[in-house]
């Protein structure tokens, strides 16, 4: 039972993961994206508070390495 598990977990990651990410980046609609001001702005915003939530997580997981810095 376990060997199965983790031959289906890698094949999920290893196929499908990659092939899911492949469909949504060619069938984005970027034009709408870019007409629509709002709907960019909302992007814009959703993707800086990720850059930042990334930023600071790695500052508190890594927080003793930069004060010996």
């Amino acid at each position: 039972h376990k060997g199965l598990a983790e031959k289906l977990n890698e094949i999920g990651f290893g196929f499908f993961v990659p092939l899911f990410f492949v469909y949504v980046g060619s069938t984005l609609d970027l034009d709408l994206i870019f007409q629509n001001p709002q709907l960019f702005s909302e992007v814009f915003v959703i993707i800086v508070v990720m850059v930042l939530l990334r930023i600071i997580g790695a500052f508190v997981a890594y927080r003793k390495y930069f004060e010996n810095r």
